[in-house]
């Protein structure tokens, strides 16, 4: 069904009239809103015609994910950008969706992953590391730089997606869901221990069947891999975080996903050391205004100075490229640094 279209006649240049003035309004952002609601709404009661409902009867409950349905493509889109890519999703949607893979499983288990500045630059230098964030199931900016360089490179990615709100926003929306289980796994010794402790204390709805703390160098010892895989075999949890750090804990997850008894898992850096509390996060403001990193830098100068130096080096060179070539094979190379690195 056609919407009504708001007709405005050509005006002269410096005459404006009647029609001059409403067609200024109709291009005001809130009449677009205003265009799409009633796009949406058409949509909504064609959609349920088709299904035999009556709309005026029962507004639909479900009409939320008739809406999701028929605009996710033109919502979500997934963008080329440094020679991986990255999904253009708020929270609510990034959450929606893993909740979707939780009652509704792939054949495979989804994974989440969440760049940041210096998980770009080592995907520039790592063509595993590539490969994973294209079988991601998602893959979510982590970082004020990789948002502002989306714009400026009109592929526009609509908010920074910090890793360590994503586990405690799929608890809080738990609550409202049923019961879930959560396997921990790549913390140091103890910690999981207390996050599984804090978890069970404030979401009563998310039970922790499973912790796990893999020595150094696990990731490259087969028969710690086994008894990793074993231990999420026999607890088969929904959810898996894994937090060993970028970029192990997606090199790790790519290399197993087809064979985890999991229905996702959660790349997320030291969420686990958040929640048990063995780090603590910028302040909120420090957060809003983009500046968390000089608070990771002053709770942890020795590891992490050196590693911004290197970033603040080898990203602007990369948004060069980008900007200058976009899509070219060569700006999935980096001038210079090493491959190594880990997410806070």
């Amino acid at each position: 069904h056609a919407l009504p279209r708001i007709a405005a006649s050509p005006t002269t240049t410096g005459q404006p009239d009647g029609n001059g003035f409403l067609k200024s309004r109709v291009q005001h952002p809130c009449f677009a809103f205003c265009r799409f609601r009633l796009w949406e709404k058409a949509m909504l009661r064609n959609e349920s015609r088709i299904r035999g409902e009556n709309w005026d009867e029962s507004p639909p409950q479900a009409s939320k994910k008739v809406v999701a349905n028929l605009t996710e493509k033109k919502r979500h889109q997934r963008h080329q950008l440094f020679g991986g890519q990255i999904d253009a999703l708020r929270m609510e949607d990034a959450v929606e969706r893993v909740f979707d893979w939780v009652e509704s499983p792939a054949e495979n288990c989804q994974f989440v992953i969440t760049p940041n500045v210096d998980h770009t630059v080592i995907l520039s230098e790592n063509e595993q590391l590539l490969a994973s964030d294209e079988e991601a199931g998602i893959v979510l900016a982590d970082g004020y730089p990789v948002v502002l360089a989306s714009r400026l490179l009109k592929k526009p990615l609509p908010e920074r997606f910090p890793e360590s709100d994503l586990v405690p926003r799929l608890l809080d929306e738990a609550g409202t869901r049923g019961p879930m289980t959560v396997f921990l796994l790549g913390v140091a010794e103890g910690v999981a221990e207390r996050a599984a402790e804090r978890i069970h204390g404030d979401w009563e709805n998310f039970q922790v069947v499973g912790t796990y703390s893999p020595p150094l160098g696990f990731e490259d010892d087969i028969a710690e891999e086994s008894r990793i895989l074993s231990l999420i075999e026999d607890t088969s949890p929904d959810l898996r975080v894994v937090g060993p750090g970028a970029s192990k804990q997606e090199l790790w997850t790519h290399r197993h996903f087809r064979s985890l008894n999991t229905r996702v898992a959660l790349c997320v850096g030291a969420t686990i050391d958040f929640l048990a509390g063995e780090k603590r996060r910028a302040p909120r403001w420090m957060q809003c205004i983009g500046m968390e990193w000089l608070h990771r830098i002053s709770t942890d100068p020795g590891r992490l100075v050196k590693r911004y130096a290197r970033d603040a080096w080898i990203f602007p060179q990369l948004f060069w490229k980008e900007w200058r070539f976009p899509g070219s094979p060569g700006s999935n190379h980096s001038p210079s640094g090493s491959s190594e690195g880990s997410k806070t």
